[in-house]
């Protein structure tokens, strides 16, 4: 069937596509809007270290399904084709067929000289019986299964199911970790945006003051000395501003790289920095770390994985057990009579002794089911010591943020008192300097310490094995440093 084409431009269409090119060319890029919850699903789904731990996870997967194999009986078809220098066969001399008859002759006269003729005549003279020719070929089938092996098969199964479960606990420890990560370059890059947006606004004051120096010095109320210290500390707060500005690109291209982008454009966070109206308790931390903590997770799976080692280390002392059969199939030139079709057996093989090589191996697991189980007491008590200065740093930081809340205040109310004060001749320029200065010093303060209040959370959450946890704080009684 074939089909006709109009051939004329549709004016409709290609307007369209020339308005689309136009406002393409013309319209500024739309600035990308990022809150922590899209870039959380962003870094879970691009992150080539949470990848890698999936696939692990495969692996570990794959080796337990290997293992469980070792449950079935092996079957097996095997042919092979022989040819021979020489065809196998019995020979046998003639004289010794005689010999039985000879003896039982011996007292008969004729009947003994007769036999005792015809041996000397015969002599070495033989005949060939033929076994199998030159070549032969056959095609069998096989089987062979281990009835017991010692525990080793059961062992062995149970440390392959817990290699899987510590995989799953292994990437539970590494999205904790990469979350840590995402809240320190999100949040870091949310801090630096903000202290840049507080060195600009410092700058411009110090611009909005020297400009006025600048007309009071026209007029011979301020001399070029104090107007040149207004215009060294304008510059100085200009490249604190462009080096704020600098490390904001630093955070941006940190950000872009830990979430698998190959190219972020300078975002906007829609997650502010946050404190909580109330500060959570350390015992929800404790409680929630006895019961969910990777860590302890982790030790204690591995403690349980080196018990199995020791287990299966013991079990080389009792004898493995098999049953095998054999059928051919097909065959060529092999006799029935010689070579069975159908076999049928039982195996056992118990080694007596090996060099003491089983009882060095099971001292061996031993010492390493000691040294997990010394090391996963390390670890706990690693992990009750960072809750402990983890728990400090958000204590800290929250009664920081109280506090330097009144000093913003009081530092704001410093500059708008100077300014008014030396516009009536009752302060000095570099009063108003210094009252500038300082309330950059407070509000970076104040900012930074939200952020590690943030940090210090998220990494208390991580800890204990509820990374998500730092959303709920961060959606219920927040208070936004905005």
């Amino acid at each position: 069937m074939f089909m006709v084409y109009d051939n004329k431009p549709d004016m409709k269409y290609f307007t369209f596509v020339v308005l689309f090119l136009f406002l393409s060319i013309n319209l500024p890029a739309q600035e990308q809007v990022l809150s922590f919850e899209l870039a959380l699903q962003i870094l879970y789904d691009n992150n080539n270290t949470l990848k890698a731990a999936d696939k692990n996870i495969e692996l570990a997967k794959r080796q337990r399904q290997w293992v469980n194999s070792e449950w079935y009986p092996v079957v097996s078809v095997s042919g092979n084709y022989v040819y021979m220098s020489n065809e196998i066969s019995v020979s046998q001399d003639y004289a010794t067929l005689l010999k039985p008859f000879q003896d039982k002759y011996a007292d008969n006269f004729l009947i003994s000289t007769i036999l005792n003729a015809a041996v000397a005549d015969l002599g070495d003279l033989a005949f060939k019986v033929p076994v199998m020719d030159q070549d032969f070929a056959a095609v069998d089938i096989e089987l062979f299964y281990p009835v017991f092996t010692g525990t080793k098969r059961v062992f062995a199964r149970n440390l392959a199911k817990k290699k899987e479960i510590l995989g799953e606990y292994n990437k539970e420890a590494l999205v904790s970790t990469k979350y840590i990560e995402l809240v320190e370059a999100y949040f870091g890059l949310s801090l630096c945006e903000s202290v840049a947006s507080v060195k600009e606004e410092t700058y411009f004051l110090m611009k909005q003051h020297y400009e006025h120096a600048l007309k009071m010095e026209q007029t011979g109320m301020f001399n070029k000395a104090d107007r040149l210290l207004v215009q060294v500390t304008m510059d100085e707060a200009y490249r604190e501003w462009k080096s704020a500005e600098d490390q904001v690109n630093v955070f941006v291209y940190s950000l872009s790289k830990l979430l698998g982008v190959d190219t972020l454009l300078k975002p906007s966070l829609t997650t502010d920095l946050f404190i909580n109206s109330e500060l959570p308790q350390q015992t929800w931390f404790q409680e929630q770390m006895n019961n969910k903590a990777s860590v302890l997770k982790q030790t204690a799976i591995q403690e349980d994985m080196s018990k199995d080692l020791v287990n299966i280390s013991r079990s080389d002392y009792y004898p493995v057990v098999s049953v095998f059969g054999k059928q051919r199939l097909l065959s060529y030139q092999i006799s029935k009579d010689l070579i069975p079709s159908t076999m049928l057996g039982i195996n056992l093989t118990w080694n007596i002794f090996d060099g003491m090589a089983r009882e060095r191996f099971v001292q061996q697991t031993k010492i390493e089911s000691d040294i997990v189980k010394d090391l996963g007491q390390n670890a706990k008590d690693v992990l009750q010591v960072a809750l402990k200065e983890w728990y400090a740093q958000l204590e800290q930081a929250y009664k920081r943020v109280d506090e330097l809340n009144t000093s913003l205040s009081l530092a704001a109310e410093v500059v708008r008192i100077r300014k008014a004060s030396f516009h009536e001749g009752m302060a000095t320029s570099e009063q108003v300097m210094d009252a500038l200065i300082l309330w950059k010093k407070v509000k970076t303060m104040y900012l930074t310490n939200y952020y590690q209040y943030d940090l210090a959370l998220a990494n208390l959450c991580s800890l204990c094995g509820v990374p998500d946890a730092f959303e709920m704080f961060e959606h219920q009684g927040k208070i936004s440093n905005k």
